[in-house]
Parts: structure tokens; sequence; C-alpha cells
């Protein structure tokens, strides 16, 4: 399975509170041939550190956030480092089951949950004992983990049919099951990479890292400042996500 890009673009701004870095560019490209990732190559700007498998002196390897919004491969893209998602359309549906779309929501906060998943990767962890994710079947159970994480993923109708995928990948649910266990709550450097097309309309948001030297420039939301250490403190919710993921 190609875990792909996707569809629906919504008008934003990129000036808004929990994002403070200046603009960069950032050109997308599908990751390495045994990898089931992105590559995000840094153009200008500064769009987190380029480290980690399969990175280069100028570019990393990640993994998108939404589900409803696209980015076409080998295209160059404003980039706004933030801590959230932006005009994501589905992030008012329910895991648990079938509801209908709520649009305008405007934002939703990076979860620790994706965030430890994320900078396990970077690190090239094992996630609580696989080995690093370098290899095409570990990455798409990452990719897998990290939508769900985010809500992109339920059972609610046969457009998100893809929750059986992630339900059937034992690694996949392995990861996430050890990120939920063992976030602390924190971001743990890890970023929203927003990124705009030409025109300003949203594309696919992605995951990136800062060095401690940036983190100061992009605020946490105000729960992650009130010292609450659980995820719902995180991004205000009482559980994981709520967004979900369709077809890809």
């Amino acid at each position: 399975m190609t875990l792909r890009t996707c569809s629906l673009a919504v008008l934003a701004t990129a000036a808004l509170a929990g994002t403070a870095l200046a603009n960069g560019t950032v050109r997308m490209n599908n990751g390495p041939s045994n990898y089931n990732s992105f590559t995000a190559t840094s153009l200008t700007g500064y769009n987190g550190e380029n480290s980690g498998p399969g990175s280069t002196s100028s570019s990393f390897q990640t993994f998108c956030l939404q589900a409803n919004e696209f980015f076409t491969p080998g295209h160059t893209y404003t980039s706004v480092i933030s801590t959230y998602t932006l005009a994501e359309g589905n992030s008012n549906y329910d895991p648990s089951g079938p509801t209908a779309p709520t649009l305008g929501t405007g934002r939703d906060y990076l979860s620790s949950t994706t965030a430890l998943l994320y900078s396990t990767f970077r690190a090239g962890g094992t996630f609580g004992g696989f080995a690093p994710a370098t290899s095409s079947a570990l990455t798409t159970a990452l990719q897998m983990a990290i939508w769900y994480s985010e809500g992109e993923l339920n059972n609610g109708t046969a457009t998100y049919a893809n929750y059986a995928a992630y339900t059937g990948n034992s690694a996949a649910v392995a990861m996430f099951n050890w990120a939920r266990t063992n976030n602390n709550g924190s971001l743990y450097n890890v970023r929203v990479l927003q990124l705009f097309n030409s025109n300003g309309t949203n594309a696919q948001d992605q995951l990136t890292i800062l060095s401690p030297a940036q983190l100061s420039m992009v605020p946490l939301p105000p729960a992650a400042f009130a010292g609450m250490g659980t995820l719902a403190a995180v991004i205000g919710m009482g559980y994981i996500r709520r967004r979900r993921l369709t077809a890809v």
C-alpha cells in the first residue's frame, strides 16, 4: 500500500498564534525507495533539522499529518513551523463511530503520542522493541500509527476504510500503543511543518524536529505551559485526536 497525499485544499493564513519562526520554502518528494515516507528538502529559511534516517545535509524524512489535504511530489511550498495543523476539516470526527464532517475548526494541535513516534524515528529508536523504521514495511506501519494517533483513522464509514488496514497491521498498533503508554505529555522537540501552495491555500502539513536553540521560537499551546503532563492537557481534549483518515 502506498501512503500518499490527500485532497481538499482550504484557504488559511500563516500569521497565527503558536507560529513564530519566519517563513521558509521546502521541496517535497517521496522518500527513498525502501521508505514509505516523504523527503522534505529545505530550500530557504529554517524548516527544522536535517538529521535522522534517510536524511542528507539539506533534507530529512517526514510523515504526513492530514488525510484531507495534499501536496504534489517535486513541488516547492512555503513552510511555517507551528504546534498545530491548519484548516483541518475533519478534526471534529469522533473515532468511535460514524459522524458527519464538521468544517471550519481552524487548527488541531499536535499530540504527544505523535511527537514521541516521530522523535523516535528521527533518533533511530526501536519503538519499544522493533528495529529502527528504515524499511518500507516499518515506515508504512509508522505512518499508520501517526495517522491513528492524529485521529485520521476510524471505523466510521467506507471512506475511512484504512482503519481496518491499521488494526490489521500489528506493527502499527504496537507502535501506537507503545507511544501512548510512554509519552510524557511533551512534544519532544517535534513540530508541525505547515505547507502552503503558491496561491496561499493549504497543502498537506508534515512533521519536523527542531534544534534546542530553535524551540523557544515556536510557542507551545497554553495547556503545555501549565505543566500538565497528559496528552489531554497538551491538546486540550480528553482523548488522542478527533480526526479521520480518507482512503489513500
